[in-house]
C-alpha cells in the first residue's frame, strides 16, 4: 500500500461581499480515507451553498475529487457547528505525498443574495502526518511443500513484489525430492491487489503464473498476503504445477 506523510495546506477562502469565511479548516486520517472539517462562518440554517472541494498533490496541478461524500455539492446548508467531506483516497489515486486543499462555497439560496465566493488565501495551517501507514515494498521467505501422493518438497525459496492498489511480485522455490532423487524448482510471477486494510492490519490478494518441476512444466498459483503492524508480512497459498497441488507460505517484512 502507498506510502502518504501528509502535509495539508488549507487555503481559507473568503467572501468579499459578506464576510462570510470557512473557518476551522481540519484534517483528519481514517484509516484510508481522510475527514476534511469546515465551517461556513457567518451563514444561517436558511442559507444553502454549492461547496467545491479541490486539491494538489505534490505541487501538481488542481483537481477535484471523485470518491467523496458528506458536505460537499449542492445544497449543503449553512450554520452548522461544522462541516465534513470524507474523501476514499486511494479510490481516486494510488500513492499520495504532500496535498494542498481547496474549499469554494457559492451561496445559491438564502437571506444574502446569490454571491460567488472568491478564493482569497487569508492564512494557512500545517498538519504533518510523519507516520507511514504504507511501505510498499515487501520481500521474505517463501516456501512450499507438497499435498497427497505426489507431493513435492520447495522448502527454499524467496517472495517478493510491491503492495499497493495493485502491485507485482515474483518467486523462486527449490527443493530436493529424496524418494524419486530428482531436484525441482518453480519460478512464477503476478500481481497484488489491496483487499482490506483496518488499524494496524493490511490484506493483499496475489495470483500469477510461471514454471514449475524441473521450469518446464506450467504452474498456477493464488493466495493472500498479509501485512500486520505495518512491517510484517505473511503470506499463503497454494500452487498447481500439472496434476498435484502445493501448500505455499511464507514470512517477510516490508519496507
Amino acid at each position: 500500500m502507498k506510502k502518504i506523510i501528509f502535509l495539508f495546506l488549507l487555503s481559507i477562502i473568503v467572501s468579499i461581499a459578506s464576510a462570510q469565511t470557512v473557518e476551522n479548516i481540519q484534517v483528519e486520517q481514517d484509516g484510508e480515507k481522510l475527514n476534511i472539517n469546515y465551517r461556513i462562518g457567518g451563514s444561517t440554517s436558511e442559507q444553502l451553498y454549492f461547496v467545491t472541494l479541490t486539491c494538489s498533490i505534490d505541487g501538481g496541478p488542481v483537481f477535484e475529487p471523485k470518491s467523496v461524500i458528506g458536505d460537499v455539492g449542492s445544497n449543503i446548508r449553512g450554520g452548522k457547528s461544522f462541516n465534513t467531506v470524507v474523501w476514499s483516497v486511494f479510490k481516486d489515486v494510488d500513492e499520495i505525498g504532500s496535498v494542498e486543499f481547496f474549499v469554494k462555497v457559492d451561496l445559491v439560496s438564502g437571506e444574502v443574495k446569490t454571491q460567488t465566493l472568491n478564493e482569497v488565501p487569508v492564512d494557512k495551517h500545517s498538519i504533518t502526518k510523519s507516520k507511514k501507514i504504507d511501505r510498499k515494498i515487501f520481500v521474505g521467505y517463501g516456501g512450499s511443500f507438497g499435498i497427497g501422493y505426489w507431493e513435492k518438497n520447495r522448502l527454499l525459496g524467496i517472495r517478493a513484489g510491491t503492495l499497493g492498489n495493485w502491485g507485482g511480485y515474483g518467486s523462486i522455490r527449490y527443493g530436493y525430492d529424496y524418494e524419486y532423487l530428482v531436484a525441482g524448482a518453480s519460478i512464477t510471477g503476478g500481481v497484488t491487489k489491496h483487499i482490506f486494510s483496518k488499524d494496524k492490519l493490511r490484506l493483499y490478494a496475489y495470483g500469477g503464473l510461471g514454471l514449475g518441476e524441473l521450469l518446464y512444466n506450467f504452474e498456477a498459483e493464488a493466495g493472500l498476503i498479509g501485512v500486520i503492524g505495518n512491517r510484517v508480512n505473511l503470506n499463503i497459498g497454494f500452487a498447481v504445477p500439472t496434476w498435484y497441488a502445493d501448500f505455499t507460505f511464507g514470512v517477510g517484512i516490508v519496507f
